[in-house]
C-alpha cells in the first residue's frame, strides 16, 4: 500500500512540473508571436531605409526561432526591432 501511495505522488508530482513548464512554453509562444506581428507593422513604419533592412533581417531571424521554437531568441529579437524603431 505504501508502494502504490509513494508511486501515485511521484506520479502526481511529474505531471504538475510537466504541466507548469508547457504551460510557459504557450505562454512564450504567443508572446513572440503577438510580438512578431507588432514588429511587422514598426518595421513597415520605419523611414530609414538601413535600419528597415536591419528591422527585416531580424524579424527573419525571429521568425524562425518562433517556428522552432526557441521563444526567447525571438523575444530578444523583437526587442531589438523595437529598439531600432524608436
Amino acid at each position: 500500500m505504501k508502494r502504490f501511495v509513494w508511486a501515485l505522488m511521484t506520479g502526481l508530482m511529474f505531471c504538475v512540473a510537466s504541466g507548469s513548464q508547457s504551460f510557459a512554453t504557450s505562454s512564450l509562444g504567443s508572446e513572440c508571436k503577438n510580438g512578431f506581428d507588432e514588429a511587422r507593422a514598426e518595421i513597415k513604419a520605419m523611414s530609414d531605409q538601413a535600419q528597415k533592412r536591419q528591422g527585416q533581417s531580424l524579424a527573419r531571424g525571429a521568425f524562425t526561432d518562433m517556428k522552432s521554437g526557441e521563444y526567447q531568441n525571438c523575444l530578444d529579437k523583437l526587442k531589438q526591432i523595437k529598439t531600432l524603431a524608436h
